[in-house]
């Protein structure tokens, strides 16, 4: 299976809306749910500015504002742990092998650019992890 048509943001951006909107039926379920795809919200972010596409800014800037919102939201409800990082990750890794990201995308991305986006994200993500603590 190869998927040339459906964009890792839109993926995570449609499943946190879902996951919010069922949030306050029960808080301890839907937190576990919200609290995997940070570690995506934040590679998603380093991808779009790191990344040399074919994306105008007024998109790009659209989708950054709305992935930042939902980024706060998820950061104060959700909870960041090692196992929800392996599982971001794993995610991640399964969406790249079954994906054509340069097709997705309109992008010339190489091997150097994700893996220079998976870095800072995860940086990031140790880093508010260690301040939310």
């Amino acid at each position: 299976m190869n998927n040339n048509t459906i964009s890792l943001s839109l993926i995570i951006i449609i499943y946190e809306i879902i996951i919010l909107s069922l949030y306050s039926f029960n808080k301890k379920f839907y937190r576990d749910l919200l609290s995997w795809p940070i570690i995506l919200n934040f590679f998603i972010i380093y991808v779009m500015f790191l990344t040399d596409c074919n994306v105008d800014a007024v998109t790009k800037t659209y989708v950054a504002l709305i992935k930042v919102l939902l980024l706060f939201i998820v950061l104060y409800l959700g909870k960041l742990n090692f196992r929800n990082y392996s599982i971001g990750l794993l995610f991640l890794l399964v969406y790249y092998l079954c994906s054509n990201i340069n097709i997705i995308y309109s992008c010339d991305v190489n091997i150097k650019h994700l893996l220079h986006s998976l870095l800072f994200s995860t940086l990031t993500y140790f880093i508010v992890y260690y301040f939310q603590r």
